[in-house]
């Protein structure tokens, strides 16, 4: 580790910028000695040219569920696990919500044998593998509640996990564990969090938003409020600065090697 953090810290000296995903990462580095003023943060918030809300309203639900969604790849680190066994503390509790799972992954045939073993296949539904974007971004359109069950260390304390940020592009109130980096840029007003790998405390949120329209609605209008810095058209515009200032060529070519094209 003393090697890793040798590198790590040479990398960064040599490097004419360095960049990373969250503050939190950023002091991260900055607590092994790297110098903090040669790193720069860009968030890895949604593509907006992909998730459009106003090309997928959302429409009124009239199949009597309260959908619950989940996309991208299923490895245990992303907490799957711990909303199938969420599921099972609600399952006769709350009859109408139901799970989305959308995506693949080496974690898949665990998750499709807890489903089994937990008699939740009625309940929990996956996708038949990766789908095209133009249906992912329509199914979370249809859907009443993004969820991202993160399982908490030292590493993912202090990243975000990118389907965060698609969720609050696509105006869907989020349920996501509670992690450092999260608190830090959301929190308990944007989000409805819980404690990671904690699955009645997964339980108590689904039932606090599935009973609560107006809680829902709330998270959704602050969430995309405090997004606002956060979009990626402000971070591309960062990140293309950040690029130039390396270069050190002007923004539409001229005398230097490179040109960066918008």
């Amino acid at each position: 580790m003393r090697a890793v953090g040798w590198f790590e810290r040479l990398s960064i000296s040599f490097a004419s910028s360095a960049v990373t995903c969250t503050e939190q990462m950023r002091e991260a580095f900055a607590s092994r000695g790297s110098d903090p003023g040669r790193i720069q943060v860009v968030l890895n918030s949604a593509d907006e040219r992909v998730f459009v809300p106003e090309s997928h309203p959302s429409p009124a639900r009239n199949d009597g569920k309260f959908v619950l969604i989940c996309h991208g790849t299923m490895e245990e680190r992303y907490g799957l696990d711990t909303l199938v066994e969420a599921m099972a503390i609600v399952r006769d509790e709350l009859p109408d919500v139901h799970v989305q799972l959308i995506g693949g992954g080496t974690y898949r045939p665990v998750l499709e044998r807890l489903v089994a073993e937990r008699g939740l296949t009625e309940r929990v539904s996956f996708s038949t593998g990766w789908v095209p974007m133009d249906d992912l971004v329509r199914a979370i359109a249809n859907a009443d509640v993004g969820i991202v069950a993160m399982k908490r260390d030292a590493f993912r304390d202090i990243t975000h996990c990118n389907k965060m940020f698609d969720f609050i592009t696509m105006r869907k109130p989020v349920i996501a564990s509670r992690t450092r980096a999260v608190d830090a840029y959301f929190g308990e007003e944007c989000f409805e969090l819980f404690e990671s790998g904690d699955a009645a405390d997964l339980a108590r949120a689904i039932r606090a938003l599935r009973a609560d329209p107006a809680r829902r609605a709330g998270l959704v209008e602050r969430a995309t409020r405090r997004n606002e810095l956060y979009r990626w058209p402000r971070q591309r515009a960062h990140y293309l600065g950040i690029v130039r200032a390396a270069m050190r060529t002007p923004a539409r070519g001229g005398d230097g090697v490179l040109e960066v094209v918008e």
